[in-house]
């Protein structure tokens, strides 16, 4: 598939769902911000689909990198090593 390059570009749930590789249904759970045009009738603004995978991706990577963080701290701890400040941020 491909997508137009107009950032203003309006796609339907299942072009969405076809670019992400999920399921329809798992579009609306993910939360891709969506216009809500009524009854069953979503549509997605490319650009701000664009910033929604931006933003999670950016959540994310900072979600793991703070686990590894929190996980290199509470070894040194079980093991009674200290980290140096690099390390412990």
């Amino acid at each position: 598939m491909t997508f137009p390059s107009d950032p203003d570009a309006i796609l339907t749930r299942a072009e969405v769902a076809d670019w992400l590789k999920v399921r329809p249904r798992q579009v609306e759970r993910l939360g891709v911000p969506c216009l809500d045009l009524g009854r069953k009738t979503k549509r997605y603004v490319l650009k701000d689909v664009l910033a929604w995978l931006e933003a999670t991706r950016e959540a994310h990577s900072y979600a793991r990198r703070r686990s590894r963080s929190q996980q290199a701290r509470s070894s040194a701890t079980a093991s009674g090593t200290s980290l140096s400040p690099e390390a412990q941020r």
